[in-house]
Parts: structure tokens; sequence; C-alpha cells
């Protein structure tokens, strides 16, 4: 009776806290390895400006995805999520590694690829045949249930 609940944080919290977490986490490697020295001499160099500026569209850039993260989050089912997710790492991963980068393409590569392809496929297919299920029940009942026991959530 006298318990409050706490509301849930805002979603730019949440992104400020995992990216400070993230920095304390990795700050002991890179100020071990000799990250100070190395940004210092890149930003006092000739080109410091211009590194200076892709810093803050870095940031820039991350930020957004962040923010699209999150609307995506709420926008779609959480497998769903998963699995436009994970094609868009896939994408990531294509693109810079093997076209910008010439890594060559080797069978187990292409094997990953497809795994994650076909299973996005799969998903496709298997949400489909699940929502044409549930249009082709009888309309529930006072006896019968409403969602038939393997659809509890249409993803």
């Amino acid at each position: 009776e006298g318990t409050k609940r706490r509301a849930a944080p805002h979603w730019a919290q949440v992104q400020l806290w995992s990216c400070v977490v993230a920095a304390l986490v990795q700050a002991p490697t890179w100020a071990l390895g000799g990250g100070v020295g190395r940004v210092a001499a890149a930003l006092g160099g000739a080109r410091g400006a211009a590194f200076a500026r892709l810093i803050a569209v870095n940031g820039v850039c991350y930020y957004a995805e962040q923010v699209m993260q999150f609307q995506a989050i709420k926008t779609y089912a959480p497998r769903t999520y998963s699995v436009v997710d994970t094609l868009r790492r896939l994408t990531i991963v294509v693109i810079t590694g093997y076209f910008l980068r010439n890594e060559a393409f080797t069978a187990t590569k292409c094997v990953g690829v497809l795994v994650v392809c076909a299973g996005a496929v799969y998903y496709n297919y298997a949400k489909e045949m699940a929502a044409k299920e549930a249009l082709a029940a009888p309309a529930h009942t006072a006896e019968s249930p409403r969602r038939s026991p393997r659809l509890k959530k249409t993803q």
C-alpha cells in the first residue's frame, strides 16, 4: 500500500548510461595501450581539425543510430526486431568486410550469410503461416479460448 512504483527510465537515460559504462570498461585498455598519446598526436597533427570533425560526425551518427534503434524496439515485436537487427548487422559486415576491405568470400563465410538469410526467410514464412492460421480459426465462443495455444503473440 505504501510502496511507490518507480517510473521506467527515459530511453535517452538508458543510452547515456550504456555509453558511460562502455567507456569506463574500455578506458583502462585504451589508456594502457597508448590511446591518450595517439589521440593527442592525431588532434595536434596537420589534420587535427579534420580528425576532430570526424569524431563529432561519428558521435552524431552513433546517437542517431541509437535513437532509431529505440524507436524500432518500440515499434516491432521483440522477435521481429531481433531478426531485422540481425539482417542489419549482416549487411554491415558484408558491405564493410567484403566490399570495402576486399576480404575474400570463403566457403565458411558464405555459409554464414546463407544461414542468416535462410533464418530470416523462415521466420517470415512462419509468421505468415501463423497469421493465416489465426484468420482461419473460428470465432471464439464462451467455451472456446480466444487464441490457439500455439499463437500466444504474433511476432
